[in-house]
């Protein structure tokens, strides 16, 4: 009998939880083309030739916010943040909002 709970027990939660991970969103994220070579306050810093690539990871309508400079809604899956702003020695904030997400990304260039 309690052989036959644990495989009912199984059966039962096993395909709930394969379910449901089905439905699990990829938030976005930035990839840097080189390493970071320092960090400041928690961030990573990185040279002037670095590029940031922004992947969305085909959510729709994100909105872009950079230093308040930049303030954007779009649907690319990538976006070369030095397209939107011209990444030169500072501090930026990226702040991705979504329908279920926000996100803010934090990088220095030197």
């Amino acid at each position: 009998m309690l052989k036959f709970a644990l495989i009912l027990a199984v059966a039962l939660f096993g395909t709930s939880a394969t379910d449901t991970s089905k439905n699990i969103k990829t938030l976005p994220s930035i990839e840097f083309s080189q390493s970071a070579i320092d960090f400041e306050s928690g961030q990573p810093v990185f040279t002037d030739e670095t590029k940031a690539i922004l992947k969305t990871a085909n959510l729709e309508d994100v909105r872009v916010v950079i230093n308040d400079q930049v303030d954007l809604i779009t649907n690319s899956d990538k976006i070369e943040i030095s397209s939107l702003i011209e990444l030169s020695e500072g501090t930026y904030t990226v702040l991705l909002q979504g329908k279920d997400y926000e996100e803010t990304f934090g990088f220095t260039i030197r």
